[in-house]
Formats: structure tokens, sequence, C-alpha cells
């Protein structure tokens, strides 16, 4: 049985030495006669009364004073007993037990049959019981037992119930207090309702309901003793608490507060109260029963700021909460829980308040107290995040990476997700890509399918973007075949590991994962992996199964840019596999699709289908395409699309235009993001010589052609065309001899579609022209075997003609 409080039990004795300490009133003493013809007895009532208000005041020196000098003056009186029996009382609280029991002895020598003696004895029993002398102290109140007066001798059988527990005879004890508390409560008896709250403190631990209904009694009935009532209203609260019945203990706790607001119990119940309605999570109502407190008892409480810090904190009235979290850093000594939990508490204010500056040195001077608290990792983490927000990454992620080591893994810490998630994106800010992957795979673990599978796609992006392909490809794989068949995580980890193993040029490998995610992929959700699949056979020169894919891809509904993406890398595959006709058919058809749904084309697709559309002699498309590439880039790639674009303006016979676009390329004073390559130069001054060629301006284009061959390195069709050029104006000029030279070693040195046959007529004609026939007449045959259709349109010429030969084509 545990024992009644120590506490209490001083409480109950003096409530006792009040209740049975009933002395005379003035009017009984009024009618004493005390044989000393009476001219003191109004003077003694006087100092009697005086020496009993201060007794029941608590002045108990003084009191001891009045009596002894009541005994010393009135000894014979009537109310001597009675004096002498404050004296006792005096004496005893004061802690002055020898004395107490030496005045105890002396009352029952002189008064040996006095009802007070009774009482006596209980004190006698008191000052035994403080003692430890529980045996001698049972025998007083054993002595008791039997007494007449109700009051003593309920008294003595609450105290005899102490002696018992005292002594291990728990179920003697108990019954004792059972049988006192199951008796009505009665003015004369207060005891019984002490034995009730003895006996209901006992029930606490085993029997709550029990208790309870006990705790329950002494707050509602009369006759009960007001420290009594309130003590009852306190555990009763207590016991709600331990239930978790959170408005039972904010309303219980606040009858007594309102009651009886100078309680003992009081401050205690103030605080209760604020701790069920944070533990109820109602931040705002637990605040706001502080401040009503603080109304009533503006004193500082510390333990009340220790409470209220953390319910402000969780309302979001943070300057109110630092306030508490401060005065009881200040005024609670460092060590103890509640100025950790202040500093804590502190930290997380400065943050929220974005007091970023001053969270660092809170922080240190947290973790130089309290380096291996529970809370360092909180710390730690507030800590990482003021660095984070103030862009000192470095800083972050090293008190981030220290917040997530100290609790070594542990997933039930509140901040573990959000602490590895700032980790990586600290780490990744850092350039620490690897690291960065690493927290995202340690926070993986663990976790289930869906949310590992997205933080694993996570790590393998940050693998990717550090360079570490067969890493990420691991990370990618292991999605792959955990996550569930129909999640987009899975398709994302498919498609992803699709791409990544074709830049790893394995379209193989990328190709077996893309027909398992199709096997079991929702058709609404094949449509990626499908181009997909068939750019992984075309990197495969497996052509014929990657138009078959696409075409698939295509027969079935599509949204209209996915529409035209599939058209797109259906027609790059037939460009690859040499498919001309049909990859120019599909490219020009999307080429003239609205911005938002055409396709991305290539730099390099639009180069080609810009040659192929001059070629076939699309001359609108070529310009488009050229345009475009010119406004959209200033590389390379522009510089080729502006040439081209020169030859379709010279095809549609606007020289002009080429030739402006012609001189800015071939201009070294130009002001340009980029300068062409000279190869490009080069062959713009063969397109300048041909245009000023077409205008009769042989001397500017004999120049132009000369400088399109003045570097080595220029490309073979603008050798070809500047040798055809300069022996053209040579030969218009009647420099037959020195045009054939260079009409012979164009056509020798170079293979051009275009100008190797212009220059191998122009040597013909020159050959025949000097009589040379049979030369002549072997370029025509080889001319005949090299561009058949061109010597066929060239068969009626004059100077063919001449050639008679029969071996003549």
């Amino acid at each position: 049985m545990t024992p009644f409080p120590v506490a209490q039990i001083c409480v109950v004795a003096l409530a006792l030495l009040v209740a049975v300490s009933c002395p005379l009133g003035a009017q009984e003493a009024g009618g004493v006669v005390t044989g000393t013809g009476g001219v003191g007895d109004e003077e003694a009532v006087t100092q009697y009364q005086l020496a009993d208000g201060l007794l029941k005041r608590r002045f108990h020196d003084m009191a001891e004073a009045e009596f002894r000098a009541f005994l010393e003056r009135h000894g014979g009186h009537a109310l001597a007993p009675a004096a002498a029996y404050g004296l006792v009382q005096c004496l005893h609280r004061q802690g002055r037990a020898d004395e107490a029991v030496a005045q105890i002895q002396a009352f029952r020598a002189r008064w040996p049959t006095d009802a007070l003696a009774s009482r006596l004895t209980l004190v006698q029993g008191d000052i035994l019981l403080q003692q430890g002398k529980v045996a001698e102290a049972a025998s007083c109140f054993d002595a008791l037992l039997q007494d007449a007066d109700v009051g003593t001798r309920e008294a003595a059988e609450y105290f005899a119930a102490q002696c018992q527990e005292k002594q291990g005879d728990a179920p003697g004890a108990t019954a004792g207090y059972e049988r006192l508390a199951a008796r009505p409560f009665v003015p004369e008896s207060p005891y019984r309702a002490y034995a009730a709250l003895a006996l209901a403190a006992y029930r606490e631990a085993s029997a709550a309901e029990a208790a309870a209904g006990l705790f329950d009694r002494l707050a509602a009935e009369g006759n009960v003793p007001e420290d009594v009532r309130e003590e009852a209203l306190f555990r009763r609260a207590r016991l709600a608490f331990a239930a978790k019945d959170w408005d039972s203990v904010i309303e219980r706790a606040g009858r007594l507060v309102l009651l009886a607001p100078e309680s003992r119990f009081a401050a205690v119940a103030a605080r209760l109260r604020v701790r069920a309605a944070l533990e109820a999570g109602r931040p705002k109502q637990a605040a706001a029963l502080a401040e009503e407190w603080r109304q009533r008892h503006p004193a500082p409480d510390l333990e009340l700021d220790a409470l209220d810090g953390p319910a402000r904190l969780a309302a979001e009235d943070f300057a109110g909460a630092l306030a508490c979290f401060e005065r009881v850093i200040a005024g609670l000594p460092a060590g103890g829980d509640p100025h950790r939990r202040a500093l804590h508490g502190r930290l997380a204010c400065l943050l929220r308040m974005g007091r970023y500056a001053e969270v660092g040195p809170a922080a240190e001077e947290f973790l130089k107290r309290y380096a291996e608290d529970d809370l360092a990792a909180d710390v730690l983490y507030f800590q990482g995040i003021a660095a984070q927000e103030t862009g000192r990454h470095d800083a972050a992620a090293a008190a981030l990476d220290r917040a997530v080591t100290a609790v070594a893994g542990r997933r039930d810490w509140i901040y573990f997700e959000d602490a590895c998630v700032r980790l990586a994106a600290a780490l990744e800010k850092t350039g620490k890509l690897r690291e960065a992957a690493a927290s995202y795979r340690q926070l993986a673990a663990g976790k289930d399918a869906d949310t590992a599978a997205r933080l694993l796609l996570q790590a393998a992006e940050w693998l990717q973007k550090a360079g570490d392909t067969d890493g990420a490809a691991a990370e990618f794989a292991k999605v792959f075949n955990q996550a569930k068949a129909g999640t987009g995580e899975r398709r994302i980890a498919a498609l992803r590991l699709a791409r990544l193993e074709i830049g790893r040029e394995q379209p193989a490998q990328a190709e077996k994962v893309l027909v398992q995610y199709l096997g079991d992929a929702p058709q609404a959700e094949r449509g990626d992996a499908m181009l997909l699949l068939g750019y992984a056979q075309s990197r495969q020169a497996r052509y014929p199964e990657a138009v078959a894919t696409f075409r698939a891809f295509l027969d079935t509904p599509q949204p209209a840019r996915l529409a035209a993406e599939g058209r797109y890398m259906l027609a790059l595959t037939h460009l690859e596999a040499g498919q001309d006709d049909e990859a120019f058919a599909l490219l020009t058809g999307l080429w003239q699709l609205p911005a938002e749904t055409r396709p991305v084309f290539s730099r390099p697709v639009l180069l080609r289908l810009q040659e192929v559309a001059f070629q076939r002699n699309q001359y609108a498309v070529s310009e488009q395409i050229g345009r475009h590439l010119m406004e959209s880039g200033t590389g390379e790639d522009a510089w080729q699309a502006r040439l081209r674009l020169a030859e379709t303006l010279m095809a549609l016979n606007r020289h002009d235009e080429a030739a402006a676009l012609l001189d800015e390329t071939v201009d070294p004073t130009a002001s340009r993001a980029t300068p062409p390559p000279e190869p490009l130069v080069q062959d713009a001054w063969a397109l300048l010589g041909e245009i000023a060629l077409g205008k009769g301006e042989r001397g500017r284009a004999y120049h132009a052609f000369e400088k399109s061959l003045a570097r080595p390195g220029t490309s073979a069709r603008t050798t070809v065309r500047g040798r055809w050029g300069k022996a053209k104006v040579l030969s218009d000029e009647g420099r037959a001899a020195d045009a054939l030279r260079h009409a012979v070693s164009a056509f020798v040195v170079g293979d051009d579609p275009v100008y190797t046959p212009r220059a191998m007529l122009l040597a013909i004609e020159l050959l025949a022209g000097q009589g040379r026939l049979d030369e002549a007449r072997a370029t025509w045959e080889e001319l005949g075997r090299r561009y058949p259709a061109v010597a066929e349109q060239n068969r009626g010429q004059p100077f063919v003609l001449r050639l008679t030969s029969p071996a003549m084509p």
C-alpha cells in the first residue's frame, strides 16, 4: 500500500488539532467563578481570548507567551485546562516535541479527569508518529478508540489506520479508512473526509474508477474541509489527465482554480489545464488558459512559462512564445529539462520569425550545453534551415548531415524526412550530387513502395546529373522492378531507364525494358514507351521494325502533340533507312503545323530538310526553314542555313537578297556573335562569284571565285564550283587555254552533281573549239558515264554535234 503523502499527514494533524481544540467561548467563560472574588474574571477571559486568537492565526510563539502568562496569573481559573492545552499545541506546532510532551504530562498530573486529556493523547500520538515511534503512537490512538467524543474517537481511528499503514498492515489500514469513509460527512468529525481522501489516494494506481468516485464525492458533498475538497478536485483532475480525458481535466482543474484561487493546488491545477489543452492539440486554448491564470496571478511563474511557450509556439504566436522561453532560460538553472526545452523552443521561434542570423549563435549555445541530448538533432536541423535560407549551403549541408547522423536513421524523428530532403538540396547546391542521391536513398529505406519509388527516382536523377550513369541506371532499374504495375513511378522509371540506356549506346537493353513495361502498361500510358521502343529499334538499324512500331503508335488515338512527335520520329527512321521521299513528305507536313502542335525539330534535321526541299525545287519550304534557322541560332548551323538560303534566293532570281546575305558572311568587319567558319566563308565567296557571273561582272566574279579557293580545307563542292567559275570567266574573256586548264581540274578533282558536269561540258566545248575532238569525245563519254541525265539533256548542243565519233553515246 502506498503511504499517504507525508505532507498530507502534517496537514491532517494540524486539522485535527484545530478541530478538537474547542476552547470555551467568551460567553461560556464569562460565567465561570474562579474563586478570586471575580475581580480577575474579565481580565482572564480577555487574555485567554487573545492567546486563542493568536493560536488560530498561527502566531505560535506569541500565543505561547500569552498562554504561559495566563497560567502564571490565572492558574486556578476554569479556563486554565484550555490554556494548558493551547500551550501544548503551540509547542507542538513549533516542533518542540519534548517540551510539548512535558506539558502533556503536567496536564495529566494536574487535571487527570479533564475532558481535554483525551485530546492531549491525540497530540502525544501525533508527536510520536512524527518521531517514527509508530508502535507507541498506535498505543495512544488505540486508547481513544472507545472515547465518548465522536471527533476524538474518529481522529484516533484515522491515525491508528496511518500507524497500521506504516507498520506494513495495508489491509488493516485500508479497512480503517473504509470504515470512516463509509460514514456521512458531518461537521463534528472531519476525519471521515480525510479518510476518504487517503483511501482514494491509495486506490488511484490500482482502482482508478473507485478512486474517481471518492474524489467526486469529496468535491460534491457538504461538511468537507476546504483543503480536502481542493485536493480531491486536483487529484480527480489528475486522474482524468492520466485517462487522457482532456476536457474533463480542463473542467475539473478549472473549478479548483475558480473556487480556490489561493489554494496550494491552484497554480498546479492551472498548469495542468494548460498541459491538457496542449495534449488535446488545442494550443490556442492552452495559451488562453495560461493567460487567464496570469491575469489573476501576475506574479512570475516559470513553470507556467515552460508550458505556455510551447502552446504559443504551436499557435504561431512566435513573439509571445519567445518571451516565455526567454524568461525560462533566464530564470531556471541550466541542466534541467525546462531549461533545455526552452533553449530548443527559442530556436524554433527565431526560425519561424525569420531571424536567421540569431539562430546560429542560439544553436551553438544549446549544443555547447546539451551536445548529446535527444533534442540536439532538432537544433542542428534548425541551424541547417537557417543556413539554407541565407544561402550558406555548405553550412546547411554540414548541420543537416549532423542532424541526420545524430538520429542514426531513426525514422520516427519528426523532422527526418524534411531533413533528408533539405540535406539533398543543400548538397545539390554545393555540387555534391552523389551525396544528395545518397540522402534520398537513405530516406527511401523503410518507406512504403510508392514513397520509396518517388525518392529513388530523385536519387537516380541526381546520379544522372553527376554523370554516374551506372548508378542512375541501377536506381531506375530498382524502381522499375519494385514499383507496382500501372503506377506513375514505374512508368517514369521505365522511360528514364530506356532513355539512359539509349544514351549509353545500349538500345537493345532499352528495348528489353520497354517491352517488359508495355506488357502490363495501361493503354492510356503506352504512348511514350512505344515512341522510345521505335527509337531503340531504329538505333539498332532495325528500320522495318521501328517503322512498324511507329505506325502502330500512330494507329491508336493520341493527343495532337504526341501524334506529331510520332510522325517526326517515323520520318527520322525513314531518313536513316535512306527512304528520303517518305521522310521528306512527313517532315514537310509537320513543318507546316501550328507551333503549339509542331514537334521540336533538331537543327541537323532542319538543315537536312532545307537541303532536300531545295533539291526538290520546293523553294518556299527551303526559304522558310532557312530563315527560321538563322533567326533562332548563331552557331555554325545558322551560317550553313544562311548559305543554303542564299542559294534558294538565287534559284528564285532574287540575286540582290542573296548577295546581301553572302556579303555579311564574307565581311570580316561585320558585327556578329559567332563568326562563320572559314570553309563556309569560302563557300559564300563561291556563291558571290556565281551571282556576279550571272550579272556579267566577270572581274568581280573571278575575284570571288579566287577567294573561294584561297585557303586549304575548302569543301569539295566549293572547290569544283570555284574552278568551274574561274574557267567560265576566262572562257567568256576568250582565254581558252587558261579556261580549259581550270575546267579540267574542276571535274578531275571533284564530283559534284551540279558543277562537275558543268565543268565537263565547258571543257568539251573548249576542246572542240580548239579542234581537239578526240579529247573532247573522251570527255563526252566520261560525262555520259558519270552523269547520263546531263549528257542526254545536252546532246543537241552544237559543240556536241561536232563530235561524230561512233564511240559517241
